[in-house]
């Protein structure tokens, strides 16, 4: 047995500093320090460092500080209990990163393992790894290469030739044989020197200079007169790229390519009765059969054996004649149009080999057959392909000192798994390319070893060969999933916002290059490859705010195409577009506007009230109308038609849906520039109002109710008295009615007003018996009953309060005489009718109802100074309340339960004979009870001898009653300070 020492770490320590210790296996070795062994601050620094995580084959020597933590870290990624775990094991991972700089390598690749998870929340734990490891990395700012001379270390890292002496020199004589396929192994060399790099540079530019076009490529090929740096080389540009080609012979990215759901052996090598004994199983457990078959439920005549027999699929020719017609995976394509085998290519090819040459050394020679048979064939494991699930090798990856941005390799491998099969691992890619980008996108493609006036030249190639590839993937996932209520794409929405980072950094001509493609992709037939243009182009619109005005004017009538998209997703993609720039869509394109507006009024009347795509319209129309230059260019609408469409939206699940609601009403009840009243039929301001108001009992968003209060004072201020009263007086006495609501009753659904889509109503009307079968869902004050009761309990307050505004603003004007009527006569005054209206409540024995009286007379009282005063009836009952004691209604039931268990335990003390002071006991009061049932009867029952059973029944009631009476004497003095205080304040306020 040998034992293999790093030469260089032996001489940098001494053999007394080291303990070997025998591990797994003869042939396994490691190195551990005395003392301190997990705390990697107190160790001195290796040179040259070792990893953490490297193992060599056979026999090594290898150090294992900070293993275990480090797994930990990784394994909390995937199976941490709560989003919060995730994210702080992966900011410690980010950690591990800052103190060991030389680990980027390992640690970025086994976090590329969790980014292809199945899991979704692995997924973006390890994207925020990903971001927390390359943050603790330094900015790459290379300076470049000056002519003659070395370029500079840049950051620590050191450009001296790696290789011996000779082997650049055979290089150099061979230089006039490069090839295609050497391209790759120079760029991807570990000589550092820039000298020789420069001149592995001028050797490309010679191989490139003589190489003939490829008509078949997907890329033509470049001008001899561009002289691209090495780092350059196959890579993306958008003056080659053509879209077309890619979408008319590239195969579609699915959710997965199926295989998961075959059988796991050959269906030719099993019997066919125990294949469809099997099939049978597989489909019972998919269809939930099983679980019938155990409560006795018979199956076996739901399908038959004919049904599962499969016809064996004839076996084709690898070279059919018609595989050069065929679509082919976009990776095929991108590859065969790059100059030779790409770096991935190249190292898998190197993998191979070594595992060839090392299981050939292996194989014994009893191995293989005498009789020259074939082996048993089997069918592999259904594990992902390679090319679609590359495992990234240490020994693979660059290192970070030869002048190329460290982190190319990483998203080299990334670009690559945008292309999988899976959407979880082309998910995975692009939330790590977008965090990257994000951090590290500046120093993106830049090398060191290129001149000063190539390297900008390097970012933007790399910016656009990164670009094209998310775009690819836009244009060819055809994979959606459900949230909520809502359908998204996962894939193209994360690419969306990856090629949102990229398109940050371009220069302008790559914009308008993205943006030709993302166009390309509106006209497209499918209805994924819009939806993925258009993702892009709102993210482009969004972010390049300096481009708006070159971008929107060419970009705008495909936008509104695809406004009028039969899919409401792609529909409501266009419109969530236009949002971020609404404010130039007056200055670039206004006589768009009015169609666009119109548009939106017929998506709405379209909707469902519960689709998902309505937020985006919804949200579309409230920036239009808010903008006081679109109020000029919009002509006049028909209230009664378009108003009336918004009502079923103020009741959708998503709070941002009902407060754009809110905000669009707001913006068509504002008073005229003339300062005239708005001119809102009686019905139509009833409906209006109606829903305002639920809207804020019902609410448990408290900016949503802001929003609703404001619109509220809108229409009570800026509507005319008249459609006002004819408006608001049938239902002042309902809308005060319901905001003395208990917490924990639901509303009465007579009482409340529910709107219904056009289609809905077509529905509707198509079904005589169906408003008889149709649930609706509870409404309490302060939310529905999805709401907690502890939400609602705190929102019951604050709605109670906003409510009394609402109807004190209200007040001000309903006791205001009615145009054209005379009172003068035996007619009452609104004033005296109002009075009436409040002394109901007054007169009443309820705590809610006193309460919200005194709140409105208060709220009115405070408005209303100089108009009218206060009825003389009016001021002496709230005077009255004041001086009164009572006991309210909302403690009825719990006081009449403790006043007849009361009575049933003062009879079973005179049963047994205990004395008990029980004179004018015909009125139990609260303070009575108290005292019967306190610490007096207590002692009395100690004192009298009883059967212990006896003894400990009674104090068992005793006791019972007691915090009973105390819970409910609590509750009466809640009651009781906020109605005295609500009366109060209404008696104080002029």
């Amino acid at each position: 047995m040998t034992l293999r020492v790093n030469p260089d770490f032996a001489q940098s320590r001494r053999p007394s500093d080291l303990h070997i210790k025998k591990e797994i296996g003869p042939d396994r070795w490691q190195i551990r320090r005395p003392g301190r062994v997990n705390d990697p601050s107190r160790l001195p620094p290796l040179d040259p460092p070792i990893s953490l995580f490297q193992t060599h084959p056979g026999p090594c020597i290898r150090q294992r500080p900070y293993v275990q933590p480090l797994d930990r870290l990784f394994v909390l990624l995937e199976t941490g209990s709560s989003a919060v775990t995730r994210s702080a094991a992966a900011k410690q991972l980010g950690e591990v990163q800052k103190l060991h700089p030389h680990e980027l390598a390992t640690l970025l690749t086994r976090t590329a393992t969790y980014l292809r998870s199945t899991n979704w929340e692995t997924r973006i734990a390890a994207s925020e790894a990903v971001r927390a490891i390359v943050s603790n990395v330094p900015q790459w700012e290379p300076q470049g290469a000056v002519a003659g001379k070395d370029a500079p270390t840049d950051r620590g890292h050191n450009f001296s030739p790696m290789g011996p002496p000779y082997q650049i020199e055979a290089i150099k004589k061979n230089c006039d044989k490069i090839s295609a396929n050497s391209l790759p192994i120079l760029k991807r060399s570990r000589v550092r020197n820039v000298e020789f790099r420069r001149f592995v540079d001028k050797s490309v530019q010679k191989f490139r200079a003589n190489k003939q076009t490829n008509e078949n490529s997907l890329l033509s090929t470049e001008d001899e007169s561009q002289n691209p740096p090495l780092s350059t080389v196959g890579r993306l540009r958008f003056l080659q790229f053509d879209m077309e080609r890619v979408l008319k012979n590239s195969t579609h990215l699915m959710a997965s390519e199926g295989k998961e759901f075959d059988l796991d052996e050959d269906s030719s090598t099993t019997d066919i009765r125990e294949r469809m004994a099997k099939q049978r199983q597989i489909l019972n457990a998919r269809l939930g059969l099983d679980v019938a078959a155990q409560f006795g439920i018979d199956t076996s005549n739901l399908f038959t054996n004919e049904d599962l027999i499969v016809s064996a699929p004839e076996k084709q020719d690898s070279c059919d004649k018609n595989s050069e017609a065929a679509r082919k995976p976009l990776s095929v394509l991108i590859s065969s149009a790059r100059e030779g085998l790409s770096t991935r290519e190249m190292n898998r090819a190197k993998r191979k080999a070594r595992q060839a040459v090392h299981k050939q050394r292996s194989r014994e020679p009893e191995e293989t057959t005498s009789n020259g048979d074939e082996v048993e064939r089997k069918r592999p494991k259904l594990e992902p392909k390679e090319e679609n699930n590359v495992s990234m090798d240490i020994a693979d990856v660059e290192p970070t000192d030869t002048g190329d941005w460290p982190l190319e390799w990483f998203c080299d491998q990334l670009s690559q798994d945008l292309f999988s099969t899976s959407w979880e691992t082309r998910h995975g890619a692009a939330t790590a390319l977008r965090e990257i980008i994000t951090v590290h996108g500046r120093g993106a493609g830049k090398t060191a070893y290129s001149t000063p006036s190539q390297i900008e030249e390097c970012h933007q190639i790399w910016l656009e060969d990164m670009a094209i590839r998310l775009l690819c993937v836009l244009a060819l996932d055809r994979f959606g999933d459900f949230v909520s209520d809502a359908v998204v794409a996962p894939v193209r929405e994360t690419c969306a916002q990856s090629l949102c980072a990229i398109l940050k950094l371009m220069e302008e001509n790559g914009c308008k290059g993205a943006l030709k493609i993302l166009l390309q992709l509106l006209n497209h037939q499918e209805w994924e490859a819009r939806h993925g243009g258009l993702l892009g182009l709102k993210y482009l619109l969004a972010v390049r705010e300096d481009m708006v005005n070159t971008l929107l004017p060419e970009a705008f009538p495909y936008i509104l195409q695809g406004l009028s998209d039969n899919v409401d997703d792609v529909a409501a993609v266009a419109a969530s577009a236009l949002i971020p720039v609404t404010a130039k869509l007056v200055q670039l394109v206004p006589e768009f506007v009015p169609l666009v507006v119109i548009k939106l009024w017929d998506l709405l009347a379209e909707q469902d009230e519960l689709a998902a795509a309505c937020n985006s319209f919804m949200g579309l129309l409230a920036a239009i109308l808010n903008l006081p230059e679109a109020q000029q260019l919009l002509p006049a609408q028909p209230l009664n038609d378009v108003v009336p469409r918004l009502w079923p939206f103020l009741s959708h699940s998503a709070s941002s849906v009902r407060k754009a609601t809110l905000q669009t009403l707001g913006t068509l009840t504002e008073r005229p520039s003339d300062g005239s009243s708005i001119r809102w039929e009686a019905q139509l301001l009833q409906d209006a109002m109606r829903h305002v108001y639920q809207r804020v009992l019902v609410e448990p968003q408290t900016d949503v109710r802001g929003v609703a209060e404001k619109v509220w004072g809108q229409l009570v201020e800026n509507s005319g008295l008249v459609e006002l009263l004819h408006a608001a007086c049938p239902f002042i006495t309902v809308w005060l009615f319901l905001s003395m609501q208990p917490t924990r009753v639901p509303f009465d659904p007579n009482y409340l007003i529910y709107a219904k889509t056009h289609r809905k109503k077509a529905l509707v009307d198509g079904l005589h018996s169906f408003d008889h079968t149709v649930v609706m869902p509870k409404c309490y004050i302060g939310g529905t009953e999805t709401t907690p009761l502890a939400t609602r309990e705190n929102n019951s307050v604050q709605v109670r309060c906003m409510t009394a505004r609402m109807l004190g603003l209200l007040s001000c004007y309903i006791i205001k005489p009615a145009p054209g009527i005379d009172y003068s006569g035996n007619i009452e005054k609104p004033i005296e009718c109002y009075e009436k209206v409040l002394l109901v409540h007054l007169n009443s024995k309820s705590a809610l109802q006193r309460m919200m009286a005194g709140l409105v007379i208060a709220e009115w009282a405070e408005r209303d100074q100089d108009t009218v005063s206060c009825p003389e009836g009016l001021k002496q009952r709230i005077h009255a309340c004041l001086n009164e004691r009572v006991y309210f209604d909302e403690i009825a039931l719990s006081f009449t339960r403790l006043t007849q268990e009361t009575r049933d335990f003062m009879a079973t003390l005179k049963h047994y004979k205990v004395p008990v002071n029980s004179e004018n006991d015909s009125v139990f009061t609260l303070e009575r009870i108290q005292e019967l049932t306190g610490q007096s009867t207590q002692e009395t029952l100690v004192k009298i001898k009883l059967k212990s059973k006896v003894q400990e029944s009674l104090e068992e009631r005793r006791r019972s009653i007691q915090n009973s009476v105390v819970q409910t004497s609590n509750d009466q003095l809640v009651l009781s300070v906020s109605t005295l205080a609500a009366l109060a304040g209404a008696a104080v306020t002029p």
